[in-house]
C-alpha cells in the first residue's frame, strides 16, 4: 500500500507527509552522494587508509564509544594474508605450496 501511495508522488511530497505524520524516514544516497554528505564530514567520520595503490578514504565503523579506540588498518594487497589464513585452517606447508601456485587443494 505504501509503495503504491508513494509511486504517484515526488520524494519531496513523501518526505513532507512523513514529517507531518511524525514518521522517521531517510533518503537513500547514491555512493557518490555519500562522499560529500555533510554529516559524515561534520562528524569527522572520514579517515585516510593505506592501500597497495596509495592512500584512500574510508569511513569509521558506525558504533561509537569514548572507551573504544577505533582503527582502520591498511587494506592488504591481494594474497597478502593467504598463507596465514590457510595455516589457521590447519593446512600444512606441503598443502599450501600448490595452492599458492594455483593448483588447488589435494583432497586425496
Amino acid at each position: 500500500m505504501i509503495g503504491a501511495w508513494a509511486a504517484g508522488r515526488t520524494l519531496a511530497d513523501c518526505r513532507t507527509a512523513a514529517e507531518a505524520a511524525g514518521l522517521g524516514h531517510a533518503r537513500l544516497n547514491r555512493p557518490t552522494e555519500v562522499l560529500t554528505h555533510p554529516q559524515l564530514s561534520g562528524r569527522d567520520r572520514w579517515r585516510e587508509i593505506g592501500s597497495p595503490v596509495g592512500p584512500v578514504l574510508g569511513l569509521l565503523p558506525p558504533p561509537e564509544s569514548p572507551d573504544w579506540d577505533q582503527r582502520l588498518d591498511p587494506i592488504p594487497a591481494l594474497g597478502q594474508h593467504t598463507e596465514a589464513v590457510l595455516r589457521e585452517l590447519v593446512f600444512d606447508a606441503a598443502a599450501v605450496a600448490p595452492m599458492r601456485q594455483g593448483e588447488g587443494i589435494d583432497e586425496g
